[in-house]
C-alpha cells in the first residue's frame, strides 16, 4: 500500500489517500497545475510518474489548463469614440451624417492575464491611444461614457465596448460607436409642417393643413415640393404645436388662435393625433384630446364661434377684430412629445402654464405653474416647448406692452425638472439688437422692420402700398419665443415668430368694421439666435459669432452688429436680399446633418414671392442650404402669404434600434472571462426565442452573434453546447450578489452570462427602452482537460547467495566427516 498526495492550486486543499497495486483513483478537480506525490512503504523503492504521456522522473506535475501561448509584441493601440447618430456602425464625415467625436471616455487594456497595461481618455475629437506596458494579445474596454449615451448598433466602425487585439493590424482601429438614444433618427425621415389657412374650416379650398414632406425631398425654387396629406383644415383647423409619438408613429397638432383662420371641430383647446403619420397612408386626424372639456381654462370665454367672428369663404376678407389683440395670450402655444415617459408637454398662454398630458391617458394632466420672471413694463409670455435630455424647455418673452418701452423686451428660457417640478433659470437676453430688415426694398419700409417692438393690440401704421393688388404692408415685429432646439454641441438655438404675422394676414382687412375696402398685408420679422454652450451656460451669439462658430460677422442684423444665421433671409435673382428675416419660428434639428430646419415665407432664394415653405441653414456657417416651397402664391386672402403661413416643423424619427449580443468564445482557462488570447468560437447556431417566433444566426467573426429586438421585451436566447465542450462559469465578474444577473451593459461586458436550462445553455434578457444595446450576453464554453498520471513503483534490489554444503556416507553414524568416508557423487 502506498500513500499519495496531490497538492493543486491555492485555493484546494491537498487530497490525501492511499493506492495499492493495480488499483486506479479518480478525483475532480478544477482547473489548475497539480503535483501527485507516493509515499513508498520502505526504502529502495523506484517510482516512475508520466503524465499524459510525458516522463516526469521525480513527481507527476498535472497540467489541467489548455493555454494559449500565442504572443503579441508590445503595440500602439488607437481608436475613436464617435456618435453615431444614425446607428449604422459607420464613421461618415462631411457626408450626409457628420458623425462626431465624444471627449472623456476611458479605454483599458488589459494582457492575458487581466494586467492592465496601459488606459487613456479620448481628447476633443474622440482620439486616444493606448501604449502597452507589456506584451499582448489585449483585450480592449470601454467606460465612463457620457451621461445618458449607450452603444449603437455594431458596424465595420464600431466594434462594441469590449474589442480585442490579436495582431499588429488590429490595433488602429478600435473604435466605439455611441448615441443618445433619444437623439436618434434614420438617414431619411419624413417631417411634417402645419399651413394655416383663412376663412371657416367648412369652406372650399385650399383644404389641406397638415404636411408630410421627405427631409431629402427635392423641387426647384418655383414649385411646390411633392407631400403627403396628414390633414385638412375641416378635420384640425388652425394649428401650431406639432409633435411626434415614435412609439406608436402618431402625430398630435394642437390647436391655435390665429386672426382670420378658423379653429378647428373640436375648438380652442383641441389637440388632435394621426396615426400612421410617417407612412404613405396615414390615418385620418382624429381628437386626442380636448383641454378645455378636461377642465383646463384657455382663455376660451374670450374667443368668439368661427361664424361670430365672420369667417367664411377663404377668399372673403374679414376684420375678426375680437381675435387681434388675443394672440399669444389665449389658447396653446407649442408642444413636445417624451418618448420615454409618453408624455405630451403643452404650454397654456392663458394661465401662463406647463401641462403635462400622459397620452395613454390624455385627460389625467398636471399643470404647473411657470414662474413669473419680473418683467418690466408688460406682462410675460410663454410659449416654446422642448423635452431635451430628461427634462422640459419653455420659452417666454416680455412683451414690454404697458410702458411700451424697447428696452424691457426680453426672451428668457426656464429649465423644467419633471422629477422636482422645478423651474430655474436657464438663459435670458434682452431683444434690443437691430436685426435685419423685414422688407429692405422700399426705402420708407427698410428701418421699420430692424427691430423688436414691444406687444401692440392696434393696428400698426402701414409704411407702403403693395404693387401688386394695392394692399396696404404692415411691418411692426413683435417678439414670441415659439420654439428652442439644441444642438449636437450643446448649443441651443431659439425661434423668434413675430406676433403681427398672426393678428395680421394677407390682403385681409384691418380692424375698422366700417372700411370693408382696405386690405392690408404683413411682412413678418422673425429671427432665429444661436447660444453657445460654455461649460454649462448659455452665451448669446455676438457679431455672428457664437462659440468657435462664424456666420454673418458685421452685417448689421444681429445682436452687437452681426447675426449666425445668415441665411434666414431670401436672396433676389439679382443677390438683392429684401427681406433679412424669414423666420416664423418653427424649428427643427437632424443630428448630424449639421443643419437647421426653419419655418419660413419666401424660403426659397430666385423663387417666388408670396409663399411659405422650410429653409435649410447651416449649423457650420449659418448660411442657407437651401429651401422647400409649400404653398404658392395667391392673390387674395386665402392664405397668409408672408403674415405667418406656417406654424411649426416636427421630424418623424423612428425610434432608436436595440441591437443585443454578441459573442460565444472559448473559455481556455476555465475562469469565466473573455481573456485576452481566447478565440471566439464560429459557426454556431444561436436561437432567439421572441414573443411572436423564434429567429436564429450563426456567430462569425471572432465568435459573434447580433439581433435586432423591441423595447421592454422579454427574450431568450440559446447556443447548443458544442461538442468536446461544456458551458463555463456563469456571471464570474458580477458586480455584487444584488448584480448577478445584471447584464449591463458596459460594466458586465466580459463574463458569460448563460446558465443550463434543462441542458440547454441559455440567456434569458429583457430589453429597456429604444437604443440601449447590449452587446455583453456572452456564452463561454471551456473543453474538458484531464490529467492520468501512470505510476510504476519498483522493489528495492536483495543481495544475491549461494545455498549449500556437502553429502557424504556418514558410515559411523556419528554427523561427522570422518576421513576414511566417501563423498556421494
Amino acid at each position: 500500500q502506498f500513500a499519495i498526495q496531490i497538492e493543486g492550486p491555492s485555493f484546494t486543499p491537498p487530497t490525501n489517500t492511499a493506492i495499492v497495486d493495480g488499483q486506479v483513483l479518480t478525483f475532480s478537480v478544477e482547473p489548475g497545475i497539480y503535483t501527485v506525490t507516493e509515499t513508498s512503504p520502505g526504502a529502495g523503492w523506484v517510482t516512475t510518474y508520466t503524465v499524459n504521456s510525458i516522463d516526469r522522473t521525480t513527481n507527476g506535475v498535472v497540467n489541467l489548463l489548455n493555454e494559449n501561448n500565442a504572443t503579441l509584441a508590445a503595440t500602439p493601440i488607437s481608436g475613436q469614440v464617435f456618435r453615431d447618430f444614425n446607428s449604422d456602425g459607420l464613421i461618415t464625415a462631411n457626408g450626409t451624417i457628420t458623425d462626431t467625436g465624444v471627449a472623456n471616455v476611458t479605454i483599458t487594456a488589459y494582457d492575458k492575464a487581466g494586467n492592465n497595461v496601459g488606459s487613456a481618455v479620448t481628447d476633443v475629437n474622440g482620439d486616444y491611444t493606448i501604449n502597452p506596458t507589456g506584451d499582448g494579445p489585449y483585450r480592449i474596454e470601454f467606460s465612463d461614457l457620457p451621461e445618458g449615451y449607450a452603444p449603437t448598433t455594431h458596424g465595420t466602425a464600431n466594434g462594441t465596448s469590449v474589442q480585442f487585439v490579436n495582431s499588429a493590424a488590429d490595433a488602429s482601429t478600435i473604435n466605439l460607436g455611441v448615441g443618445y438614444p433619444e437623439e436618434y433618427c434614420q438617414d431619411n425621415p419624413a417631417f411634417c409642417t402645419n399651413m394655416l389657412l383663412a376663412g371657416d374650416i367648412n369652406n372650399t379650398a385650399p383644404t389641406q393643413t397638415l404636411f408630410q414632406i421627405d427631409y431629402e425631398a427635392t423641387a426647384d425654387a418655383t414649385t411646390v415640393v411633392g407631400n403627403t396629406s396628414l390633414g385638412t383644415k375641416a378635420q384640425v383647423g388652425t394649428t401650431y404645436g406639432l409633435a411626434y409619438n415614435a412609439n406608436n408613429d402618431s402625430l398630435y397638432a394642437s390647436a391655435y388662435l390665429k386672426r382670420h383662420a378658423g379653429l378647428g371641430p373640436n375648438g380652442l383647446g383641441a389637440i388632435y393625433e394621426v396615426t400612421d403619420a410617417s407612412t404613405a397612408s396615414p390615418g385620418t386626424p382624429a381628437l386626442l384630446v380636448d383641454l378645455v372639456a378636461a377642465g383646463i381654462d384657455l382663455g376660451q370665454a374670450s374667443v368668439p364661434s368661427n361664424a361670430a367672428r365672420g369667417l367664411g369663404a377663404p377668399t372673403a376678407p374679414t376684420h375678426d377684430t375680437a381675435v387681434y389683440p388675443l394672440i399669444g395670450k389665449v389658447g396653446l402655444g407649442d408642444i413636445d412629445f417624451s418618448n420615454e415617459d409618453h408624455l405630451l408637454w403643452a404650454t397654456n398662454l392663458f394661465e401662463k402654464t406647463l401641462l403635462r398630458i400622459p397620452v395613454d391617458a390624455p385627460t389625467n394632466i398636471s399643470e404647473f405653474a411657470i414662474p413669473n420672471p419680473s418683467c418690466q413694463g408688460g406682462d410675460y409670455r410663454p410659449f416654446g416647448v422642448k423635452v431635451y435630455r430628461g427634462n422640459v424647455y419653455v420659452g417666454i418673452i416680455c412683451d414690454a406692452q404697458n410702458l411700451n418701452t424697447q428696452a424691457h423686451l426680453q426672451a428668457i428660457v426656464y429649465k423644467f425638472d419633471p422629477g422636482s417640478s422645478a423651474f430655474t433659470t436657464l438663459f435670458s437676453t434682452p431683444l434690443t439688437y437691430a436685426k435685419g430688415s423685414a422688407y429692405s426694398a422700399v426705402a420708407v419700409c427698410d428701418p421699420v422692420g430692424r427691430q423688436w417692438y414691444p406687444w401692440l393690440d392696434t393696428l400698426p401704421t402701414e409704411c407702403a402700398t403693395s404693387t401688386f393688388t394695392g394692399a396696404k404692408t404692415l411691418i411692426h415685429p413683435q417678439p414670441m419665443l415659439t420654439d428652442i432646439e439644441f444642438d449636437v454641441d450643446g448649443a441651443m438655438i431659439l425661434g423668434l415668430r413675430d406676433r403681427l404675422g398672426d393678428q395680421g394676414g394677407n390682403y385681409n382687412f384691418g380692424l375698422n368694421t366700417n372700411d370693408s375696402t382696405t386690405t392690408y398685408s404683413v411682412i413678418s420679422g422673425g429671427d432665429v439666435l444661436r447660444a453657445a454652450n460654455v461649460n454649462g451656460t448659455f452665451v448669446l451669439e455676438s457679431n455672428g459669432t457664437v462659440g468657435t462658430l462664424s456666420g454673418g460677422v458685421g452685417n448689421g442684423e444681429g445682436p452687437d452688429g452681426g447675426e449666425f444665421y445668415v441665411g434666414d433671409g431670401r436672396i433676389e435673382t439679382g443677390g438683392a436680399i429684401v427681406h433679412q428675416e424669414t423666420s416664423l419660428g418653427g424649428l427643427a434639428l437632424l443630428p448630424g446633418r449639421t443643419e437647421l430646419v426653419m419655418t419660413a415665407f419666401d424660403p426659397t432664394d430666385g423663387g417666388i414671392a408670396l409663399t411659405g415653405g422650410v429653409a435649410f441653414l447651416s449649423n457650420i456657417t449659418g448660411a442657407k442650404t437651401r429651401g422647400l416651397l409649400v404653398y404658392d402664391r395667391v392673390f387674395n386672402s386665402s392664405n397668409f402669404g408672408k403674415a405667418a403661413g406656417l406654424g411649426d416643423v416636427e421630424l418623424l424619427c423612428d425610434q432608436a434600434p436595440i441591437e443585443i449580443g454578441n459573442r460565444v468564445w472559448d473559455d481556455i482557462d476555465g475562469d469565466g472571462e473573455q481573456d485576452a488570447g481566447e478565440p471566439g468560437l464560429n459557426g454556431l447556431t444561436v436561437t432567439l426565442q421572441t414573443p411572436t417566433g423564434i429567429s436564429t444566426t450563426t456567430t462569425s467573426g471572432d465568435g459573434n452573434y447580433y439581433f435586432s429586438v423591441d423595447a421592454y421585451t422579454s427574450y431568450t436566447i440559446t447556443v447548443a453546447t458544442p461538442d468536446e465542450y461544456q458551458l463555463t462559469l456563469a456571471n464570474a465578474v458580477a458586480l455584487d450578489a444584488v448584480n448577478l444577473f445584471s447584464n449591463d451593459a458596459i460594466s458586465d461586458t466580459i463574463d458569460s452570462d448563460a446558465l443550463l436550462v434543462n441542458g440547454m445553455p441559455t440567456i434569458l434578457y429583457t430589453t429597456g427602452s429604444a437604443g440601449q444595446n447590449n452587446h455583453g450576453l456572452d456564452f463561454g464554453f471551456t473543453q474538458p482537460v484531464a490529467g492520468q498520471v501512470d505510476i510504476l513503483n519498483v522493489a528495492p534490489s536483495l543481495p544475491t547467495v549461494s545455498l549449500g554444503n556437502r553429502v557424504w556416507y556418514d558410515t559411523n553414524n556419528n554427523g561427522i566427516v570422518d576421513g576414511a568416508e566417501q563423498n556421494v557423487a
